[in-house]
């Protein structure tokens, strides 16, 4: 999701004030519960030979065992998560999600036709929780209300970590149902923490874990987002299956080297990290309506909904076994015939570019 914005109300891009990063601390956190048994990376292996025919009288040692495969445990540390019991809204006070950009909501951007409405300042309520699901819901804005939200059409919810947790690097992950119908775009996305705008900089790097149209809920989009020499967007397109039907896990690895996108925990594109995306990023959740997304039409029901289960976030463990870093999480990468997009091109690289990125590549598979 670019950042390409104007302003509907008198006011200027804001700052963050307490962004994580190091020596800058964050309201304190809840206490991370949950199951951290998701991912198995690998599987050490040791093979023994049958000894020659004629030293079988001979006394054999017996061969130590087969070395245990990491678990989960030993690779991956549960560093955040949210299973939407409740909606923890931040304040001042404390709490975990801000309902605004870092740059404030009097800002839209990308041409959208929403407001991101606080219900504490707006008295519209977009945000919904039951049976442990939290729904953004987007809807026709109030009459009354659009002289306080620039005449923007409709209402809508954003939520984001920006004042109480971004993390270098790992694994992140939302489980979520996208919505269906013409103009509304579904995003859970990546930006980095940031004491003050950087000078230059129009749009900040960022990781698009997951952009869907509302047309087209058989399609979803990753892109990364940089600024490093120029503007860049490094963007796949992966024909999947209906999304809204059903609930699904959108993932993405972000290493030093290289950012690996999932779904359902499965690979489906790697890029190479750029220069500049090596800074703490937090998350953000958005239901939009309208740019890229198109106006709605008739056929466009509303209020819509965008559905989140669960928002994990992982890093690697500091003492992780050498078998940790033998694969990627999780499963392996492979050149085929799945992982083309409409065009026929590959939407992995190479095998000589996924080796310089420090993959293990034999016969087209990086594991």
């Amino acid at each position: 999701m670019p950042l390409l914005g104007r302003s509907v109300v008198s006011g200027e891009c804001r700052s963050s004030q307490s962004c994580v990063t190091e020596g800058h601390p964050r309201p304190p956190q809840p206490a991370i519960e949950g199951n951290t048994d998701l991912f198995l990376l690998g599987m050490a292996r040791t093979e023994f030979l049958e000894p020659p025919a004629h030293r079988d009288a001979m006394p054999q040692a017996t061969p130590p065992p087969p070395a245990a495969a990491p678990s989960s445990a030993d690779c991956w540390t549960l560093s955040f998560h949210d299973d939407f019991d409740h909606l923890d809204l931040w304040s001042e006070a404390g709490g975990i999600w801000k309902t605004s950009y870092v740059w404030g909501n009097d800002i839209v951007i990308n041409e959208e036709l929403q407001y991101y409405v606080d219900p504490r300042v707006h008295g519209v309520m977009p945000f919904r929780v039951a049976d442990s699901v939290l729904s953004i819901e987007a809807a026709p804005a109030p009459k009354a209300l659009q002289s306080a939200i620039g005449g923007q059409e409709y209402t809508s919810g954003l939520i984001t970590t920006e004042q109480a947790f971004a993390q270098l690097y790992g694994y992140f992950e939302v489980r979520a149902q996208i919505p269906a119908g013409q103009g509304l775009w579904p995003a859970f996305w990546m930006l980095p923490s940031v004491e003050t705008w950087p000078e230059g900089v129009d749009v900040l790097p960022e990781i698009d874990v997951l952009e869907a149209l509302g047309q087209d809920p058989a399609t979803y989009h990753t892109t990364v987002h940089s600024n490093a020499g120029a503007t860049t967007a490094n963007q796949r397109t992966h024909s999947v299956g209906d999304l809204s039907a059903g609930f699904h896990d959108f993932g993405v690895d972000w290493s030093p080297s290289a950012i690996t996108f999932y779904l359902d925990r499965k690979p489906l594109s790697v890029v190479p990290t750029p220069p500049d995306m090596h800074t703490p990023m937090y998350v953000l959740l958005n239901l939009a309506v309208g740019g890229w997304a198109g106006a709605p039409d008739k056929s466009t029901e509303f209020p819509a909904h965008f559905r989140i289960d669960r928002v994990r976030v992982y890093r690697r463990a500091e003492a992780a076994p050498a078998a940790c870093e033998a694969g990627i999480v999780p499963g392996r990468l492979e050149q085929s015939e799945t992982l083309r997009n409409e065009t026929g091109t590959s939407m992995l690289p190479p095998a000589a570019e996924l080796q310089a990125l420090g993959f293990a590549v034999d016969g087209g598979v990086a594991p």
